[in-house]
């Protein structure tokens, strides 16, 4: 929260610096405003955004296992198309290490935040973005097979989902709804032996 908080301080500062120097120095006074305001609104919304996303990497704690990791949603001035088309994506590099950042899909990102309004009223696409987190988070914690990824996401989905802000019975009725009508349909490569799904 103290970054978000600068952010919006640093927008302003930003935009005031601007306005003083090249529009209020020649007469325009009407300029500030159209300067300011914008500028104001994109850094509180940049503050918002900044906000959600340390909030998916606190409730993604549990699978991260202590990495400094993080998400980034997809949006016009930010991450555009970084995804490439996928609910959320993981660089890896050469050596085989994760980036820094998982990168969540818009539709992904606004999944998450409607599941947060009603976690036991969730949709099931709601509830398939809220797991793509701990999925996303998986891999930024190293593992790339995706069976060793989904496994550790099923493992700790329900933990996940109350740092979100669900309570216990509301967590595991939703990983009973992923396990029972998305899990089953997962490419192949998506499933192997894991204990959490044979429990």
């Amino acid at each position: 929260m103290r970054i978000a908080g600068g952010l919006v301080v640093a927008g302003i500062c930003l935009a005031w610096w601007l306005a003083k120097r090249y529009l209020l120095s020649s007469g325009w006074t009407v300029w500030p405003v159209l300067v300011v305001v914008p500028s104001l609104l994109f850094s509180a919304n940049e503050a918002r955004w900044h906000s959600f996303e340390s909030q998916l990497a606190d409730a993604a704690q549990p699978v991260l296992a202590g990495r400094d990791a993080g998400f980034a949603c997809e949006r016009l001035m930010r991450n555009f198309w970084s995804s490439e088309g996928h609910v959320g994506h993981v660089w890896f590099d050469a050596e085989g290490a994760p980036a820094h950042d998982a990168f969540l899909s818009s539709g992904t990102c606004a999944s998450v935040k409607s599941w947060r309004e009603h976690p036991g009223a969730a949709s099931i696409d709601e509830i398939v973005a809220v797991h793509t987190v701990a999925h996303e988070a998986a891999h930024l914690a190293g593992q790339r097979d995706e069976a060793q990824a989904e496994c550790t996401a099923v493992t700790h989905d329900s933990e996940v989902m109350q740092r979100l802000g669900a309570t216990a019975a509301q967590a595991q009725a939703d990983v009973v709804r992923y396990l029972a009508q998305v899990y089953p349909r997962l490419p192949d490569e998506y499933r192997g032996a894991c204990p959490a799904v044979q429990r």
